[in-house]
């Protein structure tokens, strides 16, 4: 299995691996942000990654950047979205991609990475409600458990509710 960055050649099989590993009610909209992500500029730094085994795009995750306000010195992204193929599903693939992104974000010098998903999943990666808790999300959710963060270093933000900015992809409510 190898791990790589993203490059602009694998936006149909990324499309094509999120219209497989989701349900058909929410698979256009996560395989729309998945692609949106993947072909912004890059001076936006979105981090995207997959897997591929014998040339099969297997997976993918992408990290995108979060604007802070004012007096809010972090420096963050959301984990959003996640894709293994269902003929790989529940064999460490995604996991695998978590934590190379993990790995690739300290490199970078972030802070804090946010996710809107499963606690019992993403929990196993040290993500948690009690970071996340400080950070607002840009929309109401339909499932306020699935917002956690994960401190990776300290940063500094002072303010006790801090409004998060996405990205344009990420600021659609039918993905919150």
């Amino acid at each position: 299995m190898k791990i790589r960055e993203s490059l602009a050649t694998d936006r149909s099989g990324i499309e094509s691996l999120y219209l497989r590993a989701f349900e058909s009610d929410e698979a256009a909209d996560i395989a729309r942000l998945a692609v949106e992500l993947l072909m912004m500029d890059g001076s936006s730094s979105c981090l995207s990654l997959v897997a591929f085994e014998a040339e099969k795009l297997l997976g993918h995750i992408a990290f995108s950047p979060l604007a802070f306000p004012a007096g809010c010195r972090t420096k963050g992204v959301i984990l959003s979205p996640l894709a293994v193929d269902p003929d790989f599903q529940g064999k460490g693939l995604g996991s695998r991609l978590v934590r190379r992104g993990l790995e690739i974000l300290r490199a970078r010098n972030n802070e804090l990475v946010l996710v809107y998903g499963d606690p019992a999943y993403y929990g196993r990666f040290g993500f948690g409600a009690g970071v996340a808790e400080k950070f607002r999300p840009p929309y109401e959710l339909k499932y306020p458990t699935g917002w956690q963060g994960l401190e990776l270093q300290a940063g500094e933000c002072g303010a006790e509710s801090i409004a998060v900015t996405c990205v344009p992809a990420l600021t659609r409510s039918e993905l919150w």
